[in-house]
């Protein structure tokens, strides 16, 4: 593995192996700041806190602390503040990939349609309010994921897209965590949280990775966790 040297992501603090693991990589680490009248499980999740759009980045109001770190590479745009019912706990929480944006539309914070609309980005509406959380998004334009709606929506607009089982995934003792929650990309490199060996369609996985031209990596071994992913800065 080679080392991802000058890179630097927001992440949770729940998980200290899979930080050291990413700092034996050269990788800087920002720690998620909690907030705390999200569920438990979401309260640290950067995929919850973060979105990033080109040039512009997206925060709730929840999450100001962020600003002094986006500030030199970004427009920040401050959006409500979450909530923990859904799905007002997801406004940021929406799929960026190849010029497209594929979210929830009327769960997503309205600065974030809004910048689409204005930047000639096309939204792709999907049922699933997690949008970002339950994909992978690969570099060349290709997505991994269990969820059908995000399957059904992608790949409605020429997305090459690979569904996968649900499940497998830890997030906490009632539920199942989401592919893109338990990953995150850095160049040409997935880096999984956990053994991506433990899933039950490691192999497609893998063999979807290797043909759109990047290598993978499993951080930590154990069944794969949910984490909120990490957004890299």
């Amino acid at each position: 593995m080679h080392s991802l040297k000058g890179n630097k992501v927001l992440i949770s603090p729940i998980d200290e192996i899979l930080i050291d693991k990413l700092r034996e990589l050269d990788v800087d680490i920002i720690r998620c700041n909690p907030i705390e009248h999200l569920i438990e499980y979401e309260k640290n999740h950067a995929d919850m806190q973060l979105l990033t759009i080109d040039d512009t980045a997206f925060i709730s109001r929840d999450s100001i602390y962020l600003q002094p770190y986006l500030k030199d590479k970004y427009n920040v745009v401050v959006v409500n503040y979450l909530y923990k019912e859904y799905p007002g706990n997801v406004l940021l929480n929406a799929l960026y990939i190849s010029g497209k944006l594929i979210c929830k539309e009327d769960s997503t914070a309205p600065q974030i349609i809004k910048y689409a609309l204005d930047n000639d980005i096309k939204i792709v509406n999907t049922k699933q309010g997690y949008s970002r959380c339950s994909a992978l998004p690969l570099n060349s334009g290709a997505i991994i994921t269990s969820d059908p709606s995000i399957y059904k929506s992608a790949t409605s607009i020429g997305l090459k897209t690979l569904l996968i089982s649900s499940g497998s995934i830890y997030l906490d003792e009632k539920n199942y965590g989401f592919i893109g929650g338990a990953s995150g990309v850095i160049g040409d490199t997935v880096l999984f949280f956990g053994d991506i060996k433990t899933h039950p369609d490691y192999k497609v996985i893998i063999d979807f990775i290797k043909c759109e031209g990047m290598e993978y990596h499993s951080l930590c071994d154990g069944i794969l966790r949910d984490i909120g992913g990490f957004v890299a800065i």
